[in-house]
This record gives structure tokens, sequence and C-alpha cells, in this order.
């Protein structure tokens, strides 16, 4: 990843302004041209970006960033088509690994640039690594998967959603927090139920059921399935292939036996613990 000058320079001189601005990321590219196409036609941005967008300010705000700094929102190509647009304009769809980019600028304000170039450097230069870092990951992650090419078989989905249904006791019906303040344990499994298979992977070992209860118990039980919604479980399922493969590839370069990777690994699995334990 190599971050040049121009970039910088570019992103410096567009900190003069500051842009009111209504955004989407959404999922999938199909969708986001879709999006477009409405948006053209004069429909409202915040009801399609609360159906359709993938950010968590879209449910609260309808895709409203409030008033946003170049240099940090979006990635860096898109980030100065979007400070070089007029007012009014509606840019994308953007395509990155992490979904698609739409936007629309709808004020501009001048702003104070609190330092100079040199002084601002480092800030700048991360924040474009930090988007680029970021599209890195998911392109790996994406390429990691579809080598795997993990098939979710409905047997054993069945079988989670019957062996993990839980739902939370009358008196904290109302509790928003009730799953992850639960005391769950890892259900009991016939010997036939341990070998119904769970996922089947291309290139990988195959889950049973029995595997699927030993990786999920590295988790957080806040984290766990509750038998209630396939999307759920579909949800959890791609977290724990995801870190698997993650882990696996990893292994397979031998960087899994560097000692650092090892003690972020540790910190890592206390670090979620403790969160869903307080």
């Amino acid at each position: 990843i190599r971050i040049t000058e121009e970039m910088k320079d570019t992103i410096y001189a567009n900190l003069s302004r500051e842009r009111h601005l209504l955004a989407m990321l959404i999922p999938d590219s199909a969708q986001a041209v879709h999006v477009v196409e409405r948006l053209n036609k004069g429909e409202e941005f915040g009801p399609l970006a609360k159906d359709f967008s993938a950010q968590w300010v879209s449910d609260t705000a309808a895709g409203d960033l409030g008033w946003v700094k170049a240099g940090v929102t979006f990635p860096y190509a898109f980030d100065v088509e979007v400070w070089q647009a007029p007012v009014g304009a509606t840019l994308g769809p953007y395509w990155t690994p992490l979904g698609t980019y739409v936007a629309r600028v709808l004020e501009e304000r001048p702003a104070e640039v609190q330092g100079t170039r040199e002084s601002l450097d480092g800030r700048i230069e991360d924040g474009i690594l930090q988007h680029l870092y970021m599209a890195r990951q998911q392109a790996v992650l994406d390429s990691l998967r579809a080598a795997a090419d993990p098939v979710y078989v409905d047997a054993g989905r069945n079988l989670i959603m019957a062996k993990y249904y839980w739902e939370p006791p009358p008196e904290q019906a109302d509790n928003p927090y009730a799953k992850l303040d639960a005391n769950r344990v890892s259900p009991t499994l016939t010997p036939e139920e341990e070998a119904t298979e769970v996922v089947v992977f291309k290139t990988a070992p195959d889950w049973t059921m029995k595997d699927f209860v030993t990786r999920l118990e590295w988790y957080p039980s806040g984290l766990w399935p509750t038998g209630q919604s396939e999307e759920e479980l579909v949800d959890l399922l791609d977290n724990m292939v995801r870190d698997y493969l993650v882990l696996k590839a990893a292994d397979d370069l031998g960087i899994s036996k560097d000692p650092e990777l090892l003690r972020k690994l540790d910190s890592r699995e206390r670090e979620m613990k403790a969160t869903y334990f307080y």
C-alpha cells in the first residue's frame, strides 16, 4: 500500500471546507445501482438508506452524516470525488470490497485548518491508510471464503435451531440485554447428532455438529444462536467461518506460531469475554 505526497496534498487542500453529507454503504452492488436509479428519479435519500445501507447511522439518522471533514469518511478516490462535486450532487455507486458507496452533498461551509501541511502529515496519511487496509483486509477475507466455498447443510442448521433455541424468561421479556446476560450452556447431543454435518468446505475439513459446539464455546454466550431466526444463524456461521479461515491461513503460513500473534489472540479472547460479561 503506497501513499503519495500528491494524495496527502489533495486531502490537505480540502480541509479548508466541511461538507454536510448523506451516505450509504450498500453490501450488494446490484442493489446500489438500483438505489442510484431510484434517487435519480426523485426518491428521498433517507428511506432508501434505512432500507439498503449497512451503515449503523442509516438506522438512526437516515444516512445523514452531518458536517464531515475530508479524508475521514470514505476511501481516498471517492473522498476526492465527493469534495470535487457541486453541492446538491449525488455520487456513486462507488464499489469497494467493503460494499458500494452512494453519497449526496447537501451543503458546504468554510472550516478552519487545524495545523500546517507538515504537522498534519501523519494524521492525513493514517486516514487514507485506514480505508486502504480495510479494503485489502476484506478482499483477503473474500478470497479465503471463495476458495473454501463453505456450504451450510440444512440438517445441521435445523439441528442448531432446535438445540440452541432460547427465549428470555417472562420477567426479562422487555430487557434488550437479556441475551447477553443469560447463563447458557452447550446442549447435550447424541452420537448421531454429534456426527451431523453443519458446514462443508471445498478446501478445509468439514464441520460436524460436535465441531460446531466446540468452536462456538470459544465465543461469549451472548453471541450464541437463539433458534428464532435463520438470518441470525447465518450471520453467526459467517462470522465463525471467517475467523476459522483466517486462523487456518495463518497456521498454513506458519504465522500462528508467532508469539506476538498468540498474545494478540489471547488478548482478543479475554477482551470479548470481558465485554460481554460487563
